[in-house]
């Protein structure tokens, strides 16, 4: 299979990837010299720019931000447990009865959190 750059129009690109504004493969040359592409030298960082504009306009109140927090903190409970589970230790049951015990925690603190959101 043959690649096309659909910006150039160069064959057989050695160097391409998928372009985050129309979504083809593009040569590297092409994304380097795009409008959106970002290139800091002094500390070695380099990508595409574009979109990021809108990344930051949802706000989320301080509230909301905690809770993502709290779930993100759920979800690696939940993995340490299926990595202690999987091993199947006689003494690993202790371990997995605390971090059971600190998920339920988490939750409750989700719903105490909601409770106040939904009081304002």
């Amino acid at each position: 299979m043959t690649c096309i750059c659909p910006e150039c129009g160069s064959i057989d690109y050695k160097v391409g990837k998928i372009c985050s504004k129309t979504g083809k493969s593009i040569c590297i040359d092409c994304c380097m010299m795009c409008k959106h592409y970002f290139r800091n030298e002094a500390y070695m960082s380099h990508g595409c720019r574009f979109g990021i504009q809108d990344y930051h306009s949802c706000t989320l109140t301080k509230e909301e931000s905690e809770i993502n927090l709290i779930k993100a903190r759920i979800g690696d409970k939940n993995k340490q447990m299926e990595r202690i589970l999987a091993r199947g230790w006689k003494n690993d049951r202790y371990i997995a009865r605390k971090i059971d015990a600190e998920i339920t925690r988490l939750k409750i603190d989700i719903r105490n959190i909601e409770r106040r959101m939904e009081t304002r």
